[in-house]
């Protein structure tokens, strides 16, 4: 299969999770209208699925041609990560106690990753503007997996340090000489999908336990936040797997937020 038609199937199925996703998500504001973090949901399904008409439009007239610097995908995926972040806001109102640590290590976490792209990108105002609501997404996420209760000390310590490894092993890959710097590279794919099956595994844990809505809903945006991050940091045809494992976490998100307005 080519690299398009790998493109195009990866949109394909990302597209239909999404649209099953506002489907559904729609379904449950109609019986509870309470249920803000649906209709947060709901929308920032609408702004990604704008995002890949993008894509495929771009794919089609521009076949081979670079994207142009915040082009309207990236713009759709900015505000994405502010409705995410506000769907875990209105799911996990109660702010931690370590909520400023919290903040902290969003934004650190955040700097590095925008360092990251523009180191692979050049495009400067591009990457430093959307870092800002990617820290918003991943402090939320954060906020939310503390207030869930969903890891314990020691993942939290694990996450911590495969957080850790990877940003360091990506950072190293720009000093190293070639050889090195390849299996470098390598070193980093492992650390991301050996990260994103470790949360799949644990969200998995949790849905067949029959764990509560709000510990399942912040499991899968923890997956979902890593697969992102993933994404951003893979080259094809790594791109496409990080893509279908964020595609994957959307359906664990769509769960938990079902169960979120049944519980409520």
């Amino acid at each position: 299969m080519t690299g398009s038609a790998i493109s195009y199937v990866s949109i394909a199925l990302n597209a239909g999770v999404l649209l099953l996703m506002m489907v559904r998500a729609m379904r449950l504001i109609r019986r509870d209208t309470a249920s803000l973090p649906a209709l947060y949901i709901t929308l920032a399904a609408a702004a990604l699925l704008l995002s890949d008409a993008y894509w495929v439009v771009h794919l089609l007239l521009r076949r081979g041609a670079r994207i142009v610097p915040y082009a309207a995908n990236e713009i759709s995926e900015s505000g994405a990560f502010l409705l995410l972040g506000a769907a875990l806001r209105s799911a996990f109102p109660a702010r931690p106690g370590r909520a400023g640590a919290l903040l902290a290590a969003a934004a650190v976490y955040s700097a590095v990753c925008a360092g990251l792209w523009i180191g692979w990108s050049g495009e400067w105002v591009k990457d430093i503007v959307g870092a800002i609501p990617f820290c918003y997404f991943i402090y939320m996420t954060l906020r939310a997996l503390s207030a869930s209760g969903a890891l314990q000390k020691r993942e939290w310590t694990a996450l911590g340090v495969l957080t850790a490894a990877l940003l360091c092993s990506e950072i190293a890959i720009f000093f190293l000489p070639g050889a090195t710097a390849r299996a470098m590279d390598v070193l980093c794919y492992a650390l991301i999908f050996i990260t994103v099956v470790w949360l799949f595994l644990r969200s998995g844990a949790a849905l067949r336990r029959g764990a509560g809505a709000a510990q399942l809903l912040s499991l899968a945006f923890a997956v979902e936040a890593w697969s992102i991050s993933g994404m951003y940091m893979c080259a094809d045809p790594m791109y496409y797997l990080a893509e279908l494992c964020s595609t994957a976490a959307f359906v664990l998100i769509l769960i938990a937020t079902e169960r979120l307005v049944t519980e409520r």
